[in-house]
């Protein structure tokens, strides 16, 4: 009876194909797929658009009515699923590799190939508003370079999250904190992968998962307010995804597998619960724990989206959007904010008055969008690709021996044997 049941659902399930018809892998097919998830792109669409909405207010800053609305959408919240879906990536890609006999092979690569994946476009887009505070800045929107500066430096040393837990609380009053406040979390990802490699190197398995849980629960119960200095150091979010990826590796996730695909119209139901969830407690400021149990709504998510089974988003032009918005995230991300900025100078420019009117809104949402999906894809195109093959040609060669190994890793690798 269990047999003909486990074939029969086998035969039940799909790829979903380039035609839109419902197609999906076996169980243990979809569990060991390890080339691109296509639902983990879709949850990086999602945890973009979220956060499109919630920086809103650059565009359209004021209090009048228009922002009145905006702070209604307030959706924060898609900063955690992005932390969840990077600790599931970036563990997942490491716990495929095979084992590394000293700690230098394991972690050199991985932050050569971090580097390269980051850094270029990064800094690519803390120039650029730099170079507009000086030539394109009549409104002042883009602010002096003496207020950026700082936060542009500290953007680029990675600790963006450490300077805005100061600024905020201590020199704003004073002090402008800049235009870089999207890199504090680029800066507390890249923080956690510093000390990620001592962690999976050095730690077994099931004390890693042991030390994992204790940060979570040492979060998850804190009261987090918005730019409260706590907001900027929460890890909870990565810690969830770090696990989901040490179970997806060790089989953990294939004993749930067989009836989530079996119940998909449930599966896709909850997964849109769960987003919906992450909306919620995004505009409820007055919810006690919000950022742990923003974490628990992303890992729910991501712990679907691993199945890579098409779970997410399943109706296929739309897919096919969120696919391309997926993809290009990381310089969405990077990029939106200055777009927005760049758009209330264009209409200063030609029109002499910033955005005021329903219509003048309407046109400048356009013009910021079109900004957007070329600024987006220029950087895909031009800086993110190129130097993310780049950076892993170059951890490849370090891995075989091409590239001249220092003397002090060298040395460190013969300890760490």
């Amino acid at each position: 009876m269990c047999r003909f049941r486990q074939v029969s659902l086998t035969r039940r399930i799909r790829f979903f194909n380039r035609s839109g018809h419902s197609r999906m892998p076996s169980a243990s097919r979809a569990i060991e797929d390890r080339s691109k998830n296509a639902d983990i792109e879709v949850l990086r669409a999602v945890a973009i658009l979220f956060t499109l909405v919630c920086h809103l207010n650059h565009l359209f800053p004021g209090r009048d009515a228009r922002s009145d609305v905006l702070a209604r959408f307030d959706l924060w919240g898609g900063v955690d699923l992005f932390f969840c879906i990077s600790g599931f990536v970036i563990a997942s890609s490491i716990l495929h590799q095979p084992r590394a006999a000293a700690f230098a092979e394991l972690a050199v690569p991985f932050w050569i190939r971090r580097i390269f994946r980051i850094w270029p476009a990064a800094m690519l887009w803390l120039v650029i508003p730099l170079i507009c505070a000086k030539f394109f800045n009549l409104t002042g929107e883009f602010g002096r370079l003496r207020w950026d500066l700082p936060g542009s430096g500290a953007a680029a040393a990675q600790v963006e999250n450490f300077y805005f837990m100061v600024c905020k609380h201590r020199l704003s009053w004073a002090w402008p904190c800049g235009k870089a406040d999207v890199y504090w979390s680029l800066s507390l990802e890249e923080q956690f992968y510093l000390v990620f490699p001592f962690l999976i190197f050095f730690l077994r398995k099931s004390t890693l998962r042991a030390v994992l849980w204790m940060l979570i629960a040492a979060q998850i119960f804190l009261i987090r307010p918005v730019d409260g200095a706590l907001w900027f150091v929460r890890t909870d979010a990565l810690c969830f995804g770090v696990l989901l990826a040490l179970a997806r590796h060790d089989g953990g996730l294939k004993g749930g597998m067989p009836v989530l695909l079996e119940h998909r119209g449930i599966t896709m139901y909850a997964a849109l619960i769960l987003a919906g969830s992450i909306a919620l407690i995004s505009v409820s400021p007055s919810l006690r724990f919000n950022a742990g149990l923003l974490a628990l709504a992303s890992a729910g998510l991501v712990a679907i989206a691993s199945l890579n089974a098409n779970l997410i988003v399943p109706a296929p032009h739309l897919r096919t959007a969120m696919l391309w918005i997926g993809s290009r995230s990381f310089a969405i991300y990077l990029a939106h904010i200055p777009c927005m900025l760049a758009t209330r100078e264009i209409f200063y420019r030609a029109f002499h008055a910033q955005t005021a009117s329903a219509l003048s809104s309407v046109a400048a949402l356009l013009t910021a969008m079109a900004l957007l999906v070329l600024s987006a894809e220029g950087t895909y195109r031009i800086v993110e690709t190129p130097f993310r093959v780049f950076g892993r040609r170059i951890a490849e060669n370090w891995r075989n021996g091409a590239i001249r190994v220092p003397a002090f890793l060298r040395l460190w690798g013969r300890l760490t044997e």
